[in-house]
C-alpha cells in the first residue's frame, strides 16, 4: 500500500449553494483541505472513534486516517475493493470482487457474510437495530443480512419501475424517515425503502437529465440533520454533489463544485459522506478527498429602534385670585426607529484541526477557487 505523501490544505472562496431562490435555506460549502493523492478513492465511512476508511481500489485495500489527517496505515484486501463501511460496534465492512467481509480496525478478517451468492456487491449501510443491507449492482439486488452476516432476504430486479434496479451503486440509511436510500446508478435516480424491503418513493428519473432534482450517473449519497434533514448526492458525469432539502416532497437547494482540477472543482466525484461531529463534507473525487466545511447562513431579523423619552411637563402657573393654570409642556417627539441590519451569510470556517496535517507535513499547496454553476 503506497503511504498518501501529501495533503493539500488551502483556503479559499466561500462556496455559496446557487439556486434562484429560498437563499436563506441553503448552507455554505468552503473548501478546507483534501486528502491526496489516492490513487483510486471511492466510498467512505467513519467508526466511532472517526477514524476514516477509504476504499481505493487501485491500491487493493482501505486507506485509514485520523482525525488530524494523519495517515494511519491500510488495510490489504484482495482484489477489487469496491466499498468499506462500519457498524455501531467499530467492524469495518469491506466489499470485494464477489465478497463482504468483517475486519477488525487493525484489519484482521473476522468473518464473512454468507447465504447469498454475490456477483458484484458494492454500496454498505446498517440501520438502527444493527441489520446490514448490500447493494449488488450485478444482480440489481439489496440484501439484507442480520448483524452476524446471515442471510435473511433480497428485493429488487432489473427495471425502471418502482423498486427495480439498473446497477445500484450506494446504500445509506435515512434516520428521518427510518429508510434505506439506494443510489439507482443507471437509472439516474435514489429511491427508498423501509426496513423490510418495501418501496416508498423515488428522487431523480431514468431518463438521463441534468438540472434539480435530476441525475446523470450519481454513486454516492449522504445525509445530515444540521437543519431539517438534507442529502447529498455525487454525480459523476454532472462533476457536482446536489445538495436536497427532505420532507413529504423533495426540494432542491443547490451544487457544490463543478468540472476541473483546480482546488474545489470536481472531476468524477463518487461517493460523499457528511461528519456531523465537525459539519465537514467529504467528498471522494479522482486521487483526492476533497473537504468541505459546511455551515449554515446567517439570517438575522431587523431589530426595532428604541423610542425616544416624552417631553417633560410644562410648569403649573402662579394662582392669583383668578390665576389661570399654566400651559401642559409639549409632549417630546418619538425617537426615530432603525431597523437592524441583515448580516450576509459568512463564510464556513474551520472549527477544529480535523484532516490536518502538521504544517512540516504540508507538502504542497494549490491556490484556486470555486466555481458556482446555476442551472
Amino acid at each position: 500500500m503506497t503511504r498518501p505523501q501529501s495533503i493539500l490544505w488551502k483556503a479559499v472562496l466561500a462556496l455559496a449553494l446557487c439556486t434562484p431562490a429560498h437563499a436563506a435555506d441553503l448552507p455554505q460549502a468552503t473548501l478546507i483541505g483534501a486528502l491526496e493523492p489516492l490513487r483510486a478513492p471511492g466510498q467512505m465511512a467513519l467508526d466511532s472513534n472517526r477514524v476514516l476508511y477509504v476504499a481505493d481500489a487501485q491500491n487493493r485495500g482501505v486507506v485509514k486516517f485520523g482525525t488530524d489527517g494523519s495517515y494511519l496505515g491500510a488495510i490489504p484486501v484482495s482484489g477489487v475493493v469496491r466499498s468499506v463501511a462500519c457498524t455501531a460496534d467499530d467492524r469495518v465492512i469491506v466489499s470485494h470482487d464477489s465478497s463482504v467481509d468483517f475486519y477488525t480496525p487493525s484489519g484482521t478478517v473476522l468473518a464473512s457474510l454468507s447465504g447469498y451468492g454475490f456477483l458484484s456487491p458494492s454500496g454498505i449501510a446498517e440501520d438502527p437495530a444493527g441489520n446490514i443491507y448490500v447493494a449488488d449492482s450485478k444482480r440489481n439486488q439489496v440484501a439484507l443480512f442480520t448483524p452476524s452476516g446471515a442471510f435473511v432476504s433480497a428485493f429488487g430486479a432489473k427495471g425502471t419501475g418502482a423498486g427495480e434496479f439498473n446497477y445500484p451503486t450506494d446504500l445509506a440509511w435515512e434516520k428521518v424517515s427510518g429508510q434505506l436510500a439506494v443510489v439507482d446508478t443507471l437509472n439516474n435516480r435514489v429511491q427508498f425503502f423501509d426496513a423490510s424491503g418495501a418501496f416508498k418513493r423515488v428522487i431523480g428519473t431514468p431518463a438521463a437529465l441534468s438540472g434539480p432534482l435530476r441525475f446523470t450517473y450519481p454513486q454516492g449519497v449522504s445525509f445530515d440533520y444540521v437543519s431539517g434533514a438534507r442529502m447529498f448526492v455525487a454525480d459523476a458525469f454532472q462533476s457536482s454533489v446536489q445538495v436536497i432539502e427532505l420532507g413529504a416532497l423533495p426540494r432542491f437547494l443547490g451544487y457544490i463544485g463543478n468540472f476541473g482540477t483546480a482546488s474545489g472543482e470536481l472531476r468524477r466525484p463518487c461517493d460523499v459522506l457528511f461528519d456531523a461531529a465537525t459539519s465537514e463534507l467529504l467528498v471522494s473525487d479522482g486521487g483526492r478527498v476533497n473537504i468541505y466545511g459546511i455551515t449554515e447562513a446567517a439570517a438575522a431579523d431587523g431589530s426595532t429602534g428604541s423610542t425616544g423619552s416624552t417631553g417633560s411637563t410644562g410648569s403649573t402657573g402662579s394662582t392669583g385670585s383668578t390665576g389661570s393654570t399654566g400651559s401642559t409642556g409639549s409632549t417630546g417627539s418619538t425617537g426615530s426607529t432603525t431597523g437592524g441590519s441583515v448580516t450576509p451569510g459568512t463564510a464556513g470556517s474551520k472549527q477544529s484541526a480535523s484532516w490536518q496535517y502538521p504544517a512540516g507535513d504540508c507538502r504542497h499547496a494549490r491556490a484556486g477557487s470555486l466555481v458556482c454553476r446555476e442551472r
